[in-house]
């Protein structure tokens, strides 16, 4: 009799995990069924990516304009500011894809597809759950849209490969450390922000670290919480001590341009009246605060808005469900993807001007919060580990 009832309870459970956010209990797709998602997710982002001129905004394809407006400019004609956009054709250039944007649409399509793949492996594999399967279906929407296009943001997919691809040894951290640099010197100044942050949750903030007798081990919320605000602030204080305005200045020097022209309607506004140092580290934490829980897209009332702040929230919200896992787990490649988020967090918090940025500099790094849903506490369930 007790085999019909625990066959009736493990039936329970593998229900109730079906539902849960973070999926402690829902077993693992056979490698076909992930397999097959991946696959479909594969299709889904080349279609939309192949449907997207025809049915999303301009705004969604400036950049992809100007890079192909910039690697159809010879090289002595242009003007000279068109700083990563002009590093970036050069790339589709290089490897024949400058005048293929339909190929250069599914070469990021088909990156993008790799690193989800990537991270599913290195979590161990794909839950049957509804959280797990929503996630992976929006990394593979998010993919098409801001992917499948001419786009910086291949860059950043594959500084995200490395994160979860690579093995876990010091050679692996330096190449990612590496990466950072490269990214934050060619493409994406703020990076640099994130990569100090990125190395203080990796490898400063753990147990060995000792003030007062009591450890600054990043397990500890306020430990996270605490650094995560200094970090904001330190940065806000050398930003308003080198341009000599507040701390906010990068993000409100591109929206002041904006300001009327109908460029946007989601500028990330000043909370905070007024100017000096203090004005400047109130508005960039807020802003970071907002960038999790995106009350003033909400409060936008608009059906696209409203559905990109739920999607926006929904996706951050897994670095706290990883957040809890890593509070009683050693996972490598969660707490290399904990790290990047967080420090994105910050960077944000700091440099970005509006929603719109926001979720396209966002989507390239879902694999890492898909890493961070999915990777098991127990290690010993990974499909990745050892390599």
């Amino acid at each position: 009799m007790s085999r019909p009832e625990n066959g009736a309870l493990s039936n329970h459970k593998q229900y109730v995990g079906f539902f849960s956010p973070s999926a402690p209990t829902a077993r693992v797709l056979a490698r076909g069924w992930t397999l097959t998602v991946l696959f479909l997710g594969f299709l889904l982002s080349a279609f939309v990516s192949f449907v997207g001129p025809s049915v999303l905004r301009d705004e969604f394809f400036y950049d992809a304009n100007t890079i192909a407006k910039v690697g159809h400019t010879a090289v002595e004609d242009r003007v000279g500011d068109e700083g990563s956009f002009a590093v970036i054709a050069d790339f589709y250039k290089a490897i024949g894809l400058i005048d293929h944007p339909l190929l250069a649409g599914l070469f990021g399509v088909a990156l993008g597809a790799v690193v989800i793949g990537l991270a599913i492996w290195r979590a161990g594999g794909l839950r049957c759950n509804l959280f797990s399967l929503a996630l992976v279906s929006s990394a593979f929407l998010l993919n098409g849209v801001f992917l499948g296009q001419f786009t910086k943001e291949i860059m950043i997919s594959m500084v995200v490969a490395l994160v979860v691809g690579l093995p876990r040894n010091k050679r692996a951290d330096l190449v990612i450390i590496c990466a950072m640099i490269l990214v934050s010197a060619e493409f994406r100044m703020y990076w640099a922000l994130l990569l100090v942050v990125y190395l203080g949750f990796r490898f400063l903030l753990s147990p060995r670290i000792q003030v007062n007798g009591r450890s600054l081990d990043f397990r500890k919320p306020w430990v996270t919480i605490t650094a995560i605000v200094l970090a904001s602030v330190v940065f806000s204080l050398a930003i308003g001590i080198y341009t000599g305005d507040s701390g906010d200045h990068f993000r409100t020097s591109v929206n002041e341009v904006r300001l009327g022209d109908g460029s946007t309607a989601t500028l990330i506004p000043r909370y905070v009246a007024g100017e000096g140092q203090l004005v400047g580290i109130l508005n960039n934490l807020l802003t970071m605060v907002f960038m999790v829980i995106p009350m003033p897209l909400l409060a936008l009332m608009r059906p696209y808005y409203l559905a990109s702040a739920l999607l926006i929230f929904a996706l951050w919200a897994n670095v706290f469900l990883g957040f809890r896992k890593l509070k009683v787990s050693t996972n490598t490649w969660a707490l290399r993807a904990f790290a990047l988020m967080v420090g994105f967090l910050v960077a944000q918090g700091v440099f970005e001007p509006d929603y719109g940025s926001a979720l396209r500099h966002l989507a390239p790094l879902v694999p890492a919060l898909i890493l961070l849903h999915e990777f098991p506490v127990n290690e010993k369930t990974t499909l990745g580990k050892g390599n």
